[in-house]
């Protein structure tokens, strides 16, 4: 015969590895201009979450973390480019999400014609492909004059400083 027996109350936990309801996406952006990276992570228990630039801990300066995790980089500049990464972890597992932020820089030139100053002007680089550079501090490229069909297509531009 099979008899019944009474045990107590059994608690069943069901413990949940991080996952992502929101991943950081990649953005494109001027310098000087701020960035938010989302993470919104769920999991149980709930996870630690930090983030990481390019396999390093975030640098000092210009990084503010929210509450909701949110990455904020303010007045980035090129050295801002990379990969960052959004880590979750708990005591069933870790899991990452990464975006990467790309600066188009601007910067202050001079146009010059046989050493002569003709103009002084900033501009954003959006496709260095679409430049021939020379050495560090010139590049070449094709202009297509307003005007007199005469002039040169071809100016020489000097890099006064990047900002």
């Amino acid at each position: 015969m099979v008899g019944e027996r009474e045990s107590e109350i059994a608690v069943l936990t069901v413990l949940e590895r991080p996952t992502f309801v929101k991943r950081p996406s990649n953005v494109v952006l001027l310098a000087d201009e701020s960035v938010e990276f989302h993470c919104i992570v769920q999991g149980d228990p709930v996870p630690t979450v930090r983030w990481r630039k390019d396999d390093s801990d975030l640098p000092r300066g210009r990084f503010e973390i929210l509450e909701d995790h949110t990455l904020i980089v303010r007045q980035v500049a090129s050295s801002d480019e990379g990969s960052y990464t959004c880590m979750a972890e708990n005591m069933v597992g870790k899991s990452e999400a990464s975006a990467t932020l790309t600066v188009h820089g601007q910067y202050n030139c001079q146009m010059r014609y046989e050493h002569l100053l003709l103009k002084s002007f900033s501009f954003y680089v959006v496709n260095w492909s679409d430049f021939q550079v020379d050495s560090p501090s010139e590049f070449v490229f094709s202009v297509v004059p307003w005007g007199d069909p005469f002039h040169k297509t071809i100016q020489t531009f000097f890099f006064t400083s990047r900002l």
